[in-house]
């Protein structure tokens, strides 16, 4: 559940060994006295060496005339473990597993990198979806008060102070980055549809979920299981709005003309209320008037039959089992 991270030592002692590891960078712009190392480190173990290989940054600001060091780690967990392109979620263990061998490859014990504060955090799982359930991007309407982007039919982000809450479709921004044919994408996509959720926090500090919950590393591992029922519960103050439903979706897709007119009038009707149908209807030609009737009853009962299924409650079910099982 745990994906980019923005860690930092204070005061950390390192070997002789594990310093040499490092190579300079610069001086830092506010204080000379203090220089700036860099370091990438990679997952030698990784076991799906078919995806494309992530490196941690670490930085290291060395003040020679104090003794002090600071070192800052930031990267993604989820995809050092898996491998770039990789679609799968970090559970405990497996979490664990990262802090235990990134603190190998420092060169540092692993209680001394429990301790680090944590300024950023990006938690979120992936879902497989079915095709029909790509519909869902229209439904979600808003969360909070804050600022609402909406990205094609791929995606929508709710941006806050310090914290931002995003759903995307995974495999369609992994082909945006790689500038990839989109005839691949639709055929990895023909059946599937992965879909990701999550909340992406700027200011650990500033955010009351997590400030005291997840603001060192030790504390992540500890509230584990905390982590992954906050995902449900930012996700139940998040507004969905019935637009249509996966079935609908299914049927509009490639559509001619009448499909969207049969369901623009059913979405009228639906909006107007039945009674008033009925007061319209009455407005009408006589003659013609049982006939538009029945017409009218016989579509927007269709219509109602496949309007049965509602993105919310089913993409809630999903999340809910993911979270289920990485926690």
């Amino acid at each position: 559940m745990v994906d980019k991270i923005k860690l930092i030592l204070d005061n950390i002692e390192l070997s002789n060994e594990a310093f040499g590891k490092f190579k300079f960078f610069s001086t830092a712009k506010n204080d000379k006295r203090i220089k700036v190392f860099k370091r990438f480190i990679k997952n030698d173990s990784r076991l799906n060496i078919e995806y494309k290989e992530y490196k941690i940054s670490l930085t290291l600001l060395s003040n020679e005339k104090l003794s002090n060091n600071k070192l800052i780690i930031e990267g993604n967990f989820r995809k050092w473990y898996f491998g770039t392109d990789n679609i799968s979620d970090l559970n405990k263990k497996k979490f664990c597993n990262v802090v235990s061998q990134v603190a190998k490859k420092i060169g540092i014990e692993q209680n001394v990198l429990w301790n680090a504060r944590v300024t950023k955090l990006e938690t979120g799982v992936t879902v497989k979806l079915k095709e029909k359930h790509r519909g869902i991007v229209n439904c979600i309407f808003s969360y909070k008060n804050f600022r609402k982007n909406t990205y094609d039919n791929s995606g929508v982000e709710f941006k806050g102070e310090n914290y931002d809450v995003i759903f995307y479709d995974m495999l369609r921004r992994m082909f945006n980055r790689k500038h990839k044919l989109e005839r691949q994408y639709k055929k990895l996509t023909k059946s599937n549809f992965f879909f990701r959720y999550e909340i992406q926090v700027h200011k650990v500090s500033g955010v009351d979920m997590f400030k005291e919950k997840a603001n060192t590393l030790l504390k992540i591992k500890n509230n584990w299981k905390y982590l992954g029922q906050n995902l449900i519960t930012t996700l139940d103050n998040v507004k969905f709005v019935d637009v249509i439903s996966p079935s609908q979706f299914m049927e509009l897709k490639g559509a001619t003309k009448k499909p969207m007119t049969d369901y623009l009038t059913y979405k009228g009707i639906e909006s107007i209320g039945m009674e008033n149908l009925r007061q319209l209807i009455n407005q009408m030609k006589p003659k013609s008037r049982p006939d538009y009737r029945r017409d009218f009853i016989e579509l927007y009962e269709k219509q109602l039959s496949e309007d049965k299924e509602d993105y919310e409650s089913i993409f809630k079910e999903f999340i809910q089992n993911r979270v289920k099982e990485l926690i």
